[in-house]
């Protein structure tokens, strides 16, 4: 077993030839695609909680939420044992939101695509909603945190966007490189701009690496966005 997902990783990692975007994008769909095993919602949260975001500190068992940088302690500290937290405390972040799908893929394979589900308090997840991502002006009193903040892209003085923490920005973008191909959606050039700006500025550190890994340990399949970073210029529009 060993030898086969080492063999993987290496057929997954080979410098990708294509003639146009469209060839790449292909290329890089059927990667994406090969061996993606989909859970139910219940099971997806499950690995997220229980596994993936899961950390320890003196206090005991907390998550930490990654659009305002908090520890959040769900359980009271103790391990979770299979448990989800209650959703009006601590949610679940779709990324690439839930409304905007593709609806020629299975909603539920894309409901519970752990390459871009995130833990987010309850308040912030409202307060995104649906809302692009971008830096921006004209910044909001009323967020749930300092951290992160919706306004006007700065780009073009125009739209509703959502700011996350810098520390999350490269792991959005690259979650997003990912949706893009692997269900064949456009990302709008505003956000695009903006995310592979975030791409360069916060590249991908150990702790991205490890939730990589264990996310293709559960789902069996990689983003290659993380693997090869440098794909990201080989794309011309996403």
């Amino acid at each position: 077993m060993t030898i086969f997902i080492s063999l993987l990783y290496v057929i997954l990692t080979t410098p990708l030839i294509a003639s146009s975007d469209s060839d790449l994008k292909m290329q890089l769909f059927k990667q994406a695609s090969q061996g993606h095993v989909s859970f139910s919602y219940k099971e997806a949260r499950v690995i997220m909680f229980n596994e993936i975001y899961l950390e320890q500190d003196k206090e005991g068992y907390y998550i930490q939420d990654v659009y305002c940088e908090d520890k959040l302690y769900p359980f009271g500290g103790q391990k979770p044992a299979g448990r989800i937290p209650d959703p009006r405390y601590l949610n679940t972040e779709h990324t690439w939101p839930q409304s905007k799908f593709n609806s020629r893929f299975n909603e539920g394979v894309q409901k519970t695509d752990l390459h871009h589900l995130y833990p987010t308090a309850s308040i912030i997840n409202s307060q995104r909603s649906n809302l692009p991502f971008a830096e921006v002006n004209d910044r909001q009193d009323n967020m749930f945190c300092d951290e992160s903040d919706i306004g006007n892209a700065l780009s073009t003085g125009t739209g509703t966007y959502f700011e996350p923490a810098d520390s999350h920005k490269g792991n959005i973008a690259r979650s997003l490189f990912y949706f893009s191909i692997r269900y064949q959606m456009p990302i709008d050039p505003v956000q695009e701009g903006y995310l592979r700006l975030w791409h360069k500025e916060d590249p991908i550190d150990a702790k991205e690496r490890a939730r990589h890994e264990l996310i293709a340990k559960h789902q069996k399949n990689r983003n290659p966005f993380i693997d090869q970073p440098e794909l990201v210029d080989q794309i011309q529009d996403f």
